[in-house]
């Protein structure tokens, strides 16, 4: 007398015949996934260095301008304060 065994797990479609194609497509969609979810993480990174790059430019310029209104209210005010001591010690002369 001869016992056919069935497997449930088989019947049920738990074990494709087709394994290894199933398993390839699986890892390749793994691949692709992880790879483009890296590009964009690498496009962002690349995105956010070129806005520093260009805040940078524009934040050095404006450094500019107020070094440059440093200098020149510097200029103006040891005028004036040369000025100031001039006529100072010109009212002293004549008092003496």
């Amino acid at each position: 007398m001869s016992t056919k065994t069935t497997s449930k797990a088989a019947d049920a479609g738990l074990f494709p015949n087709n394994f290894g194609e199933d398993y390839l497509k699986l890892m390749k969609f793994s691949f692709e996934t992880a790879f483009e979810n890296a590009v964009k993480v690498q496009d962002l990174n690349v995105k956010i260095w070129q806005d520093l790059y260009e805040t940078g430019k524009e934040a050095q310029s404006e450094a500019y301008k107020m070094v440059d209104g440093f200098v020149a209210d510097a200029k103006k005010g040891r005028v004036e304060y040369k000025k100031a001591v001039e006529g100072g010690f010109k009212k002293v002369e004549e008092l003496l």
